[in-house]
């Protein structure tokens, strides 16, 4: 690893704030859930993160508020948010690359995300004409949907059923994940997922939950 990567993974294993507890950090040359869904799924993730750095995390308390600008041609859906509110500015709009033609920055949109929740964070990549710099919070769209469902309705029912679903839509991207981690012989990583499973909730795993390290990428 160069001076300037391990520089640029330095800063990503600090996050600013003290909402979310890390279960693991990943570098650029780790084999990760977001490198699973570039290899496997053609969704390219990891270049939003600067130097491909990212953790992986989950709530502190039973849930996290998130917040999210947007306008124009940009809904209220998208799958990187704040965990801080901001106002539409210039900081705001060259720290989290919103670009100002598709995405006016008008409109706050907040999320309540439950405990048992996985989240990326890291810091956001820059790109033309944009220095990026902010700190950014991915949830696949996935899992994000029902989410916002269950923030929608005001039937206690629905609400539970919505979360329910966000859970099974998590558990099919980590098995999926899992499952070509182990076809790399990756036995690392599925250990990893596992214990963060066993965290938030023990009934669902039965592997240790011991320190593990991410293993490089296998071509």
């Amino acid at each position: 690893m160069s001076s300037s990567q391990a520089s640029v993974f330095s800063l990503c294993r600090r996050p600013f704030h003290d909402t979310t507890d890390i279960v693991e950090s990943f570098e650029d040359d780790d084999f990760g859930p977001l490198e699973y869904l570039a290899d496997c799924r053609g969704e390219n993730y990891c270049n939003s993160f600067l130097g491909g750095c990212y953790l992986l995390t989950k709530p502190k308390g039973s849930s996290l508020l998130l917040h999210r600008l947007y306008g124009g041609g940009v809904g209220p859906a998208g799958q990187f948010w704040s965990v801080e509110r901001r106002d539409r500015d210039w900081g705001c709009e060259f720290d989290d690359v919103a670009h100002e033609t598709w995405n006016v920055l008008d409109i706050k949109n907040v999320l309540v995300v439950p405990r048992g929740i996985l989240l990326f964070e890291g810091i956001t990549a820059p790109l033309t004409g944009y220095r990026g710099g902010g700190w950014q919070v991915f949830i696949h769209h996935s899992i994000l949907q029902h989410l916002l469902e269950a923030q929608r309705t005001t039937s206690q029912k629905q609400k539970a059923y919505h979360l329910a679903k966000a859970v099974r839509a998590q558990d099919d991207f980590l098995d999926g994940y899992l499952d070509e981690a182990s076809a790399r012989n990756n036995d690392y990583l599925r250990r990893l997922i596992y214990a963060a499973r066993a965290q938030l909730n023990p009934d669902r795993c039965r592997l240790s939950s011991s320190p593990l390290q991410p293993v490089l990428r296998q071509s």
